[in-house]
């Protein structure tokens, strides 16, 4: 659970890393990871990636932020890295994606 609510709360973090959640709760990095997986059924590292989508997604359909804040506002270091990995996680650009999924800003 204090994994939890530490990438809750840190996931826009762009040098959040397993290792840095693993220094929160006083483990290491392969034991914390462990622990998440036998707690949650997921692995540490994706579940940094899907939180981080989820608000990448939410911030694009619902702003019209440029995709490098959206990027930023996530937790990524560059828009180039976000949209390669975003194509990558969702079958499309973030651009795509928000013309797919429209704004309400």
């Amino acid at each position: 659970q204090m994994m939890i609510r530490y990438l809750a709360g840190h996931y826009a973090d762009a040098d959040l890393l397993v290792e840095t959640v693993a220094d929160q709760v006083h483990l290491s990095p392969i034991y914390a990871s462990a622990v998440f997986k036998d707690e949650t059924g997921l692995g540490l590292k994706r579940t940094i990636t899907d939180i981080r989508m989820e608000a990448a997604c939410a911030l694009l359909r619902k702003t019209n932020l440029p995709v490098a804040d959206v990027a930023e506002k996530a937790g990524y270091h560059g828009a180039n890295y976000f949209a390669k990995l975003f194509k990558k996680e969702k079958g499309m650009t973030p651009v795509e994606y928000r013309d797919s999924k429209g704004t309400n800003a």
